[in-house]
């Protein structure tokens, strides 16, 4: 969905942190993903105005979230698709 397979769970898991702030490494290690498949996400979601990337500390370059009514949609259809495959597995 949405061009990338991994695209809409990376972007619920920003949408679902509290304070906004994420780091390829930790939404990688959350997720069980590569950083290699992560990181090109996060910079295409910084390019199109959604992450802001942060004064980097260390190795690690931290991107804040935005505030945009695309967070809450994306995690509305991610609620969607999971509810659809759920609905799926049981038939």
């Amino acid at each position: 969905m949405l061009g990338n397979r991994h695209r809409l769970e990376i972007v619920r898991a920003i949408a679902d942190r509290a304070e906004g702030r994420v780091s390829a490494r930790r939404l990688a290690l959350e997720l069980g993903l590569a950083d290699s498949l992560v990181q090109p996400e996060l910079k295409r979601l910084s390019g199109l105005g959604l992450l802001r990337p942060l004064p980097k500390r260390g190795a690690e370059l931290l991107y804040q979230r935005r505030q945009f009514k695309f967070w809450s949609a994306m995690t509305d259809i991610h609620e969607d698709a999971a509810s659809m495959a759920a609905a799926r597995s049981r038939r």
